[in-house]
């Protein structure tokens, strides 16, 4: 009889606001029952926001993760095959906001690259990992994914 696997819940972008919230929900709703990942690109940052939690007595992990950076992404897809088989609940929160300080003709392309092209592989690499009845959310729009399974 084979050992069931842990459940597992990822939400990138997730050091602070909205993913953030969302990770301390996860933890205080999934419980012990699934392993919850707070992913962020800034190690430290992510780490210091994963040890706010765990001061509340939740227990979430922390996973480096760039959107913008498809080996990270890559990273990210094979750690969750190895240990966990498959991917239970997924919340992409992760991208770039434009700065009302800074023209938007010098944010665009970084914008474009994280909300657009991030999204998409972030999609492309990890979607292969739901398991029947995942829940994923993506926060960014794209009206054409481009690949099929």
């Amino acid at each position: 009889m084979a050992v069931p696997v842990k459940k597992v819940a990822v939400v990138t972008g997730a050091n602070q606001g909205l993913g953030f919230a969302l990770v301390r929900n996860l933890c205080k709703t999934l419980g012990e029952s699934t392993d919850v990942y707070l992913t962020a690109r800034n190690e430290q940052r992510g780490t210091n926001a994963v040890q706010i939690l765990k001061d509340e007595g939740l227990n979430p992990k922390f996973h480096l993760l760039d959107i913008d950076d498809v080996a990270s992404i890559q990273t990210l897809a094979t750690f969750l095959k190895e240990n966990y088989g498959g991917v239970d609940y997924f919340i992409s929160n992760a991208g770039a906001r434009i700065d009302k300080e800074t023209p938007q003709s010098e944010q665009i392309e970084a914008f474009i690259k994280t909300n657009n092209h991030g999204t998409y592989h972030i999609i492309k690499h990890i979607s292969p990992l739901f398991r029947e009845g995942t829940f994923c959310s993506c926060s960014q729009r794209i009206r054409y994914f481009g690949w099929s399974r």
